[in-house]
């Protein structure tokens, strides 16, 4: 007798095909998507390039975990460059490998991101590199000293004509600014000079600003050697820090002034810029009332009467020069003025021109310093043919002399 069988062998049929279909799709999701089953750095160790990118871009997202197989990746990066190096593949690998970096990164990664920026010329890795590196350059200077060195000679070959520049080069100049070194001063003040654009100018000028208040040794030499211009620009950014205190800024106008004149007879060396630049640094001095620079006042006036009398100086500007003499450097500056004022006066005698607003800075000057040297001189004035202002300057600085 036949057995009747029922439904029951074809609904198992069907179970066993179903759980087949499954088992296939699972392999084949995890032949898709192997990082979801596979450990990240296991992942990286056996996979491909491809494979190892991906391992790094998953762990990015446990940074706890992430510096060991960012620092594997690099490794990896570094040992195979000269075969790899021009891979686009083998490049996004070290971009990954950058940016799973934890923030800060390792220490012992600086070197390595030092090597990595050196070999890639790759703007976005360069930049990531630079962003990383900055976490140290301030708090382990000594760590760094390598990396703001490749810096400076990286923005310093980007000065050449004709170069391109990137983020990179924003990136390296606020690495600068964070790192404070003395050995970028020189490569920051190029680039407010010449920078390639606007924006790394104005970045370098920020920059250079933080590195002022230690600069008093580069600021002195940009005055003693640079082109009068640079003299200027460089004092300029001096004076307009509020940050510095008015004892640095006196200090740099008494050495723009003590490195900046090297002949007072000669003057054929002499320049508008360089002219600018005295009459500024005598203006801070004089605002500051910084009598210490008196020998640099002095010198500065003796120039300035030389360059009055070749016509390098307006009147207005002698006579501010004579007022400001005066006051900074009282003692030294009195028996220099009563020869001027007699030299003056025997020029208006034998010619009857004069210049008024010199005579009368000179005249006023006498009478606030004092000195009773310059009686016989200042009455001499009230004889000659001067305008009525000069002689009644001449009467009322007699009235001041102290006998």
């Amino acid at each position: 007798m036949k057995r009747k069988y029922t439904g029951t062998i074809p609904a198992i049929s069907l179970m066993f095909v179903f759980c087949f279909v499954l088992g296939v799709q699972a392999q084949e999701n995890a032949a898709e998507d192997p990082i979801q089953t596979q450990d990240p750095i296991r992942l990286f160790i056996t996979g491909n390039i491809h494979d190892k990118t991906a391992a790094v871009q998953q762990v990015s997202q446990t940074p706890e975990s992430a510096d060991t197989l960012s620092l594997m990746a690099i490794d990896y990066v570094l040992d195979y460059v000269p075969t790899l190096g021009a891979d686009s593949d083998f490049l996004q690998l070290a971009q990954a490998a950058v940016a799973a970096l934890g923030t800060p990164p390792a220490e012992q990664t600086v070197p390595r991101l030092n090597t990595l920026f050196r070999i890639f010329s790759d703007d976005t890795l360069r930049t990531a590199v630079l962003e990383k590196l900055s976490y140290y350059t301030q708090t382990k200077p000594a760590q760094t000293a390598g990396s703001v060195a490749i810096v400076n000679a990286f923005l310093t070959e980007s000065l050449k004509p004709n170069a391109t520049v990137g983020e990179a080069h924003l990136a390296a100049i606020r690495l600068l600014e964070t790192a404070k070194s003395q050995s970028s001063f020189s490569v920051l003040f190029s680039y407010v000079l010449r920078g390639p654009n606007a924006q790394l100018s104005s970045a370098a000028r920020d920059a250079l600003n933080v590195l002022l208040p230690d600069g008093m040794q580069n600021i002195v030499r940009i005055l003693t050697v640079n082109p009068s211009s640079e003299k200027l620009e460089i004092f300029n950014l001096v004076c307009e820090n509020p940050q510095l205190s008015d004892a640095f800024k006196a200090e740099t106008a008494t050495n723009a002034l003590e490195k900046t004149i090297y002949n007072t007879e000669d003057i054929s060396w002499v320049d508008q810029e360089l002219i600018r630049l005295h009459l500024e640094a005598l203006g801070v001095l004089s605002e500051l009332s910084w009598t210490k620079a008196a020998a640099a006042v002095m010198q500065l006036f003796n120039l300035c009467q030389k360059e009055y009398e070749s016509g390098l100086l307006s009147d207005t500007q002698f006579s501010s020069v004579i007022e400001q003499t005066a006051s900074l450097a009282a003692d030294q500056a009195s028996p220099v003025l009563i020869s001027y004022l007699n030299a003056l006066n025997k020029e208006t005698e034998e010619t009857g021109l004069c210049s008024e607003p010199v005579v009368l800075a000179v005249i006023t000057a006498l009478g606030e310093l004092g000195d009773k040297a310059a009686f016989d001189y200042l009455l001499y004035v009230t004889y000659l043919d001067y305008p009525e202002p000069v002689i009644q300057a001449a009467r009322n600085a007699l009235a001041g002399l102290k006998w």
